[in-house]
């Protein structure tokens, strides 16, 4: 048996989804007496599910793993009795294996994506609880359903986008781009939001403003039920006037060769260390000016051990950046950084 075997929703992901097998009589004959697995399991969204949520999918699985293996085992032994004839005829025998391949696969297959996914939402989830998650990624939706999907036309969204945009940051000529991921309700409103790692506060304020404008269909199962889901809202702030000309801004890089930050990396680290060969990761915001250079560095998230903290301070500190440009105009921008600090190679 392959890992966690599970559905988003046991009625939408029949056994036969990843096909028909050829000889259904066979098929049929080699599932008498075996129970398909019927627990469903829905897999929430790391980002904003609760504790319980994540528990009660937890439970899930397991009771699903158990009766996909006893399922998987019954068909395994119907087709092992089969088999055992010496006189089957080979056409017969390739058929019963073929038969038996498509059965279990089609219990697998789908259930096995499902697992992924719940995977995925548990590292969202424990990094949401530990502070350090900037995980964006929305829970897979059940088979058969549709996304939610925004009601809105362009010039009603600039409108909302522009009421939005914070005087205080068009004035100090901030711009920038970002991506919130929206819990959207069964009525199709934005229920929760959550927002990368690094972004200031003008960024968090006008995100909060455009999600409580935002109105969506709703996502909807195959019977065209709704049901809560989350969906990804890019979010571009521009000085431009023109919404066409969103597309020409070009964000700040790193503008140092890989010699350079060698270098820089080793004369940042710090000497008392060296003994251990302690490391760590720091995760920092950046403000950079029109002229490239670090205005500003915020830290975000701590490594641990300060002097880890200071030698990513002093690495981004030393980094050269490209700054961000639109048609060619530099621009001011701030971003997240994450540094990893590591012992010098010998």
């Amino acid at each position: 048996m392959r890992g966690l075997l599970v559905c988003a929703i046991s009625a939408l992901c029949p056994l036969a989804a990843v096909g028909e097998p050829a000889d259904p009589e066979l098929t049929a004959a080699l599932q008498v007496g075996c129970v398909v697995p019927t627990t469903a399991v829905a897999v929430p969204a790391g980002a904003f599910a609760t504790e319980a949520e994540m528990v009660a999918t937890a439970s899930s699985f397991k009771a699903r793993d158990a009766e996909a293996t006893a399922y998987a085992r019954c068909v395994n032994d119907a087709a092992a009795r089969m088999l055992v004839d010496a006189a089957l005829p080979e056409p017969r025998r390739s058929a019963v294996q073929a038969a038996q391949g498509e059965l279990i696969d089609a219990a697998i297959v789908p259930v096995e994506r499902i697992a992924a996914d719940f995977n995925r939402q548990l590292r969202c989830f424990r990094g949401r609880e530990l502070g350090v998650s900037s995980c964006m990624t929305p829970a897979a939706l059940p088979p058969g359903s549709t996304p939610p999907k925004p009601i809105h036309v362009s010039r009603r969204a600039a409108s909302a986008m522009g009421n939005c945009y914070p005087v205080e940051a068009r004035s100090d000529g901030n711009e920038g781009q970002l991506m919130m991921l929206v819990l959207v309700g069964e009525d199709g409103t934005v229920k929760k939001t959550q927002l990368p790692e690094g972004i200031v506060d003008w960024q968090r304020k006008a995100a909060d403003c455009l999600a409580g404008k935002m109105r969506y269909e709703p996502a909807r199962l195959a019977d065209g039920k709704p049901f809560p889901a989350v969906a990804i809202v890019p979010i571009t702030f521009s000085l431009a006037s023109d919404l066409a000309d969103y597309a020409s801004v070009v964000y700040s890089k790193l503008a140092s060769t890989e010699e350079e930050m060698a270098q820089i990396h080793r004369s940042c680290y710090p000497v008392e260390l060296l003994p251990s060969g302690l490391s760590g990761e720091v995760l920092y915001r950046v403000r950079l000016s029109a002229l490239g250079r670090v205005t500003k560095l915020e830290l975000l998230r701590s490594s641990g051990d300060t002097r880890i903290d200071e030698a990513g301070r002093c690495i981004v500190e030393g980094y050269e950046f490209e700054p961000a440009r639109r048609g060619g105009r530099p621009l001011v921008s701030t971003f997240p950084w994450s540094v990893k600090v590591l012992p010098p190679k010998p």
